[in-house]
């Protein structure tokens, strides 16, 4: 299972942490939002930057700025979306998609991998 999409980095904001930032990520078409907390010394992206986002249960072997893997833990879906909580060693991600076409299940280990397309 790969999805992915490209997406604008909408807010960057300072995480509970002093040394995590907290990224949030919407989907060009708007159908997907992501929030993922990450160490503030493995980014460079900024707020307006184009990035590319690939969400894989193999291994992500192409040329990602940032390659996290972490394991799904919650699996919420209503009438409106459907949300994967996601667990990247304690660093938290958060995806919801609006059109309830992402198939994770909880207790599955994935790689997310962000890369900027244009800053």
């Amino acid at each position: 299972m790969n999805f992915g999409f490209e997406g604008n980095i909408i807010k960057i904001e300072e995480g509970e942490l002093p040394s995590v930032e907290n990224i949030y990520i919407s989907s060009q078409n708007e159908e997907l939002e992501m929030s993922i907390e990450i160490l503030k010394e493995l980014i460079d992206f900024k707020e307006g930057n184009i990035v590319q986002v690939l969400i894989s249960k193999d291994k992500i072997n192409e040329d990602f700025k940032l390659v996290m893997k972490g394991r799904v833990y919650s699996i919420l879906n209503d009438e409106k979306q459907k949300s994967a909580l996601i667990s990247f060693g304690g660093l938290r991600c958060k995806i919801v998609d609006k059109k309830k076409k992402i198939n994770l299940a909880a207790k599955s280990d994935i790689y997310i991998g962000i890369k900027t397309i244009k800053k």
